[in-house]
């Protein structure tokens, strides 16, 4: 049975990478009206690689990240390390692609984890840009939560 999910506009299969600071949404991805629905559960898989401390990350919170992104055939979308900044952003405020959102959810500071995002909680089947992000795409996202605000 198909589960409904609810997104928000456009979100799967436009966003937009904005250089090596951040997967950001456009501005009307907060529309939470659109329904779709997949014929399974997409989930993101998640690992952790270092277990961090303090209190887990809950909505709302503004953090503070450290990811590397790669396609499955390790080609490096971004890395906010190589231009030592983190990506600052609120948990939970549709700016950033999905499968992240719900990855990073519970983490501690310091924590870092490996994020294997499926096409539907990604980019989806439009991919992004020229190729950059081909279509139907699984990405796999290294995270480390750098700061809580």
């Amino acid at each position: 049975m198909a589960s409904d999910y609810r997104k928000p506009v456009v979100c799967a299969s436009l966003l937009m990478m904005v250089g090596a600071v951040g997967l950001l949404a456009p501005a009307g991805c907060r529309d939470k009206s659109v329904r779709v629905e997949f014929d399974r559960e997409p989930e993101v898989q998640i690992t952790t690689l270092r277990k961090g401390s303090g209190a887990p990350i809950v909505e709302g919170k503004r953090i503070e990240l450290h990811y590397t992104v790669e396609l499955e055939n390790g080609k490096v979308l971004i890395d906010t390390r190589a231009n030592d900044r983190t990506h600052k952003m609120y948990v939970g405020d549709g700016t950033v692609i999905m499968g992240l959102d719900l990855g990073i959810r519970g983490m501690r500071l310091g924590e870092i984890r490996k994020l294997v995002i499926p096409t539907e909680l990604g980019y989806g089947r439009g991919g992004y840009g020229d190729g950059e992000v081909p279509a139907n795409s699984k990405l796999i996202m290294e995270v480390e939560l750098a700061a809580v605000n």
